[in-house]
């Protein structure tokens, strides 16, 4: 099936559904999101970045978000 295909057949979603459909992508991008960081973290992509952020809150560099 195509985009435009899918885009088609949104269209043509009763509105009860398409908010289902809504929130189902959601939990699906969400989820995927997810795998990638899992992922990341299991190869050591995000090492440095941690540790790099271990440095900054050590330091005082860190301001509270609230």
């Amino acid at each position: 099936m195509s985009l435009q295909q899918i885009e088609i057949a949104i269209s043509n979603l009763p509105k009860s559904d398409l908010q289902s459909l809504a929130d189902w992508l959601q939990e699906y991008i969400a989820d995927e999101w997810d795998s990638r960081i899992e992922a990341d973290i299991g190869d050591g992509n995000l090492t440095e970045a941690g540790l790099r952020a271990d440095r900054h809150y050590e330091s005082g560099r860190c301001t509270p978000l609230g």
